[in-house]
């Protein structure tokens, strides 16, 4: 039995990773479930749903690919990363001179 590949794509235009499944992905990027909620998200990854027509097509380089515990590994990491740089860029001092 050979285990599933899983890859970690970027949404382009927006500061969100996701974790998705080898048939999810096209020439140009991944499709995208409709679900709303993230618990049905997750069962789509995890039993790696087959793509239908009501699903949308995104541009989203691959960040990463290999098994689904390394994905879920980098995408926590990618997050914090993401928090981390948002607290950056926020947090600077203002310039009190007038």
């Amino acid at each position: 039995m050979t285990a599933s590949v899983f890859h970690v794509v970027s949404f382009d235009g927006k500061d969100s990773v996701a974790i998705v499944p080898h048939i999810w992905l096209h020439e140009n990027g991944c499709w995208w479930p409709p679900y709303k909620g993230l618990k049905w998200l997750q069962i789509a990854v995890e039993k790696e749903e087959m793509p239908s027509e009501n699903w949308t097509q995104h541009s989203c380089p691959v960040l990463y690919t290999g098994s689904f515990m390394e994905a879920v590994k980098r995408v926590r990491k990618a997050k914090r990363r993401q928090i981390f740089s948002h607290v950056k860029k926020t947090s600077q001092p203002k310039d009190c001179a007038t």
